[in-house]
């Protein structure tokens, strides 16, 4: 339980890093963070899942650039949903499903070691 939370609050840390960063990813606040990385991790439990699944002998011909589409679609969405949070166009979104999959590995990495 502790280890999601900590995941939350660090992939909306992350979600504002690269608003700050990347041209065309905004977010106006911490509050509109917290509430999108919940709903892209929620979206990715749901929709990513089926998409991955569906799509899954193409991620080992595609080294995983399909996997980060995947995401990319998901932070799409919910810019799409969530007031505060926007996204102009797929390469914004790329570079944010980018920025989250570090922070996943960097993560488990911790996560194995404490």
């Amino acid at each position: 339980m502790f280890e999601w939370m900590i995941q939350w609050l660090l992939s909306a840390l992350v979600l504002l890093a690269v608003a700050r960063f990347v041209p065309g990813f905004y977010l106006e606040g911490l509050m509109p963070a917290v509430i999108a990385a919940a709903a892209i991790g929620l979206m990715n439990a749901g929709l990513g899942r089926l998409a991955k699944f569906v799509n899954s002998p193409m991620p080992i011909v595609a080294f995983g650039f399909c996997l980060l589409g995947i995401n990319a679609v998901t932070i799409v969405l919910a810019s799409k949903i969530l007031p505060g949070f926007d996204v102009e166009g797929f390469t914004p979104a790329v570079w944010g499903a980018v920025a989250m999959t570090l922070l996943g590995f960097a993560i488990r990495a911790w996560a194995r070691e404490a």
